[in-house]
């Protein structure tokens, strides 16, 4: 009976411990509590460092939502700020909308990436392996494209509205701190070593090494904060890209081997982790078939479905691996999920017809490239105008305006004809009136051209930012918005754009939409002019004409207003005709004033008609300034000025 009983003790004493192990559970990893902290920490730094609601979107999904906390009941104050920094960040996120037109714009830029590549790649050299690992490495994830890509995506997506609130970012620096104590309170409950812990001052210098552009410059601040950040995995991680992208490869490795002594899983998909095996992979020609593929199952586990570059990498390293079935697998994955479909319909094509010819592959993802621009009248249109194809382009809107008469084609035509030596002012202000009219009717044509034309401007075409300055100047599709004209004017006529440095060194001089700023007018209407602009001409001899002090030169007026008549400005040769009138910055001449005037009048100009009334005595003094037989032979050249549309 004693041992019965003594055995019925044993056993309940046992199923007792055994429940409260399962009540209590796995304790978590307390340096990977301390790692997670840190990160967050990191990635608000970077939110609050950038201002802007597009890093913050990137930060929250790749970092802050994605970490695993693991069990924090023990620490309910971090728990707490935890809290309400999910709250903080999710009330400040992308809309669905913004977040579609965001993701369009990196989409084009990666292509652009992968297309520079492309080009600059001699299919025959190497091993298989590294021809697509070089191909698909070119390009990175949003997540560390955003904060040094943000100016060119502003351009395209409107930067007004992506631009965080200073009780926002007032917020965020205040949660930041609190996260700040809560890692410090959690190195004493567990008794952990002060070197996890990370400060304020850190994490500035580790934002500015993060944002540096000279790679070789980035490298070397990396080194001088190694102490406060070397049980920090992902410093390492930004330490290997940097000499990588320095073109250290064997600096590049051993960075990455520190990086995998202190990586811990605390991100469900760690994009570090995914971008470190792909680097790997790359650089490393000593691994085996077998590395090679747990560095690729491993950069899947970290990879999203709609992370396309990354899932073209790891198919065709599958590919070269013998693993067809789930190469193809991989790859059709990202036409599944809409994640991306022109390229990876190529590499799919080549792969399900068992055919890596290199020649013939990059020919066709050349062309799956040169054709992302939908075949739709309109696609076909922008296409045209955005890569100097003129003819082409005022052809097809000359049809698509005949038949629609919408704004896409009247703005086209409006903002070609205004190129130097294009058209006639007159005919550009025709087609302007054309394009003003149209926009009372939005159509999703329209939407459809903006939103292309945001793509292209991203990857800085200055005609795509001519387009969206036109439209936010003039409120086509409810964009009216002066500040963001000013801007696209400014993107375009730094471009190279003749239209847009006219229109934006107006702004300049009228303050509209920016500071204004006469200098910097007179600056961009030079530029302009210097290209063969009468318009930019034109406008800086009126400048020099009224001029105050040191400003007013009649002479340089007359040398502008000279320049712009011989290229048939109507209202330029009214100007000169005058100046020739009065001998103002030219010698008295009535001969010239009689000739230019004319032009003028012919042109339109109807305030020349004023001196050819003085010349013809018809004044207050009744006195005849040309005799008869040069009063006529005077007009009769300036008819053939007129004819001429100039010289």
């Amino acid at each position: 009976m004693k041992i019965i009983r003594a055995i019925m003790i044993a056993v309940l004493s046992c199923l007792l411990a055994s429940g409260a192990a399962l009540a209590e559970g796995p304790k978590a990893d307390p340096e990977a509590q301390i790692t997670a902290l840190n990160m967050a920490v990191v990635s608000v730094r970077h939110i609050t460092a950038a201002r802007d609601r597009l890093v913050l979107d990137q930060e929250y999904s790749q970092i802050v939502n994605n970490l695993s906390l693991g069990d924090l009941d023990d620490a309910p104050e971090v728990m707490g700020v935890w809290t309400r920094l999910l709250d903080a960040i999710s009330a400040c996120r992308l809309s669905d909308e913004e977040r579609q037109v965001f993701a369009g714009i990196y989409e084009h830029r990666q292509k652009n990436a992968l297309n520079t590549v492309l080009s600059g790649m001699r299919p025959s050299m190497g091993s298989l392996r590294h021809f697509f690992a070089s191909l698909f490495s070119c390009g990175v994830n949003a997540w560390f494209g955003v904060r040094r890509e943000l100016a060119d995506i502003h351009r395209a997506a409107g930067e007004k509205s992506w631009e965080l609130k200073k009780e926002q970012l007032t917020a965020l620096h205040e949660l930041q701190k609190e996260l700040l104590a809560g890692s410090w309170l959690l190195l004493n409950h567990h008794g952990l070593p002060d070197r996890l812990r990370v400060t304020q001052e850190d994490l500035d210098c580790l934002e500015q090494a993060v944002a540096e552009s000279d790679w070789g410059k980035s490298s070397q601040m990396f080194a001088l904060i190694e102490n406060s950040f070397s049980a920090f995995p992902p410093y390492w991680f930004y330490r290997a890209d940097a000499a990588y992208r320095a073109g250290d490869d064997a600096a590049a490795l051993a960075f990455l081997d520190r990086y995998d002594a202190v990586w811990k899983r605390v991100l469900r998909r760690d994009p570090c982790r995914a971008r470190a095996d792909r680097i790997r992979i790359l650089l490393d020609e000593s691994l085996s078939d077998e590395q090679t593929r747990a560095l690729v199952a491993r950069i899947r586990e970290n990879t999203s479905p709609r992370d396309w570059l990354d899932n073209l990498f790891c198919g065709t390293m599958l590919w070269t691996l013998g693993d067809r079935d789930e190469a193809e697998r991989v790859v059709r994955g990202n036409i599944l999920f809409n994640a991306e479909r022109e390229v990876s319909t190529v590499v799919l094509s080549h792969m399900e017809r068992g055919d890596f010819d290199r020649d013939t592959f990059c020919a066709d993802l050349r062309a799956a490239l040169a054709g992302e621009a939908p075949q739709t009248p309109e696609g076909e249109l922008l296409a045209a105008w955005f890569d100097g194809r003129d003819g082409l382009a005022v052809k097809l809107a000359s049809e698509e305006y005949r038949r629609s008469a919408s704004a896409l084609p009247a703005c086209v035509l409006w903002l070609t004809a205004r190129e130097p030596g294009r058209a006639s002012r007159e005919r550009a202000e025709a087609w302007r009136e054309c394009f003003e009219n149209a926009l009372s009717v939005p159509s999703d044509q329209d939407k459809k051209a903006l939103a292309a034309a945001g793509v292209r401007a991203a990857q800085g075409n200055a005609r795509a930012s001519l387009l969206l300055a036109a439209a936010a100047e003039f409120g086509w599709n409810g964009l009216k918005d002066p500040f963001a004209a000013a801007k696209y004017y400014r993107a375009a006529a730094e471009a190279g754009s003749v239209p847009a440095q006219e229109r934006f060194a107006a702004l300049c001089m009228s303050g509209t939409g920016t500071t204004r700023n006469s200098a910097e007018g007179v600056r961009w209407y030079q530029i302009a002019a210097e290209k063969g602009s009468a318009a930019a001409h034109y406008e800086l001899g009126r400048y020099f004409r009224t001029g105050q002090g040191p400003a007013r030169d009649l002479a340089a007026a007359a040398s502008h207003f000279f320049a712009a008549a011989q290229r048939g400005h109507a209202s330029a040769q009214a100007a000169l005709g005058e100046l020739y009138s009065k001998g103002a910055g030219v010698p008295l001449d009535w001969y010239e004033a009689c000739k230019w005037s004319t032009a003028a009048l012919l042109g339109g100009a109807e305030n020349a008609r004023r001196t050819l009334n003085i010349i013809d005595g018809k004044g207050m003094l009744r006195k005849r300034r040309l005799s008869p037989e040069d009063r006529d032979r005077a007009a009769a050249e300036g008819r053939a000025i007129f004819e001429r549309g100039g010289k």
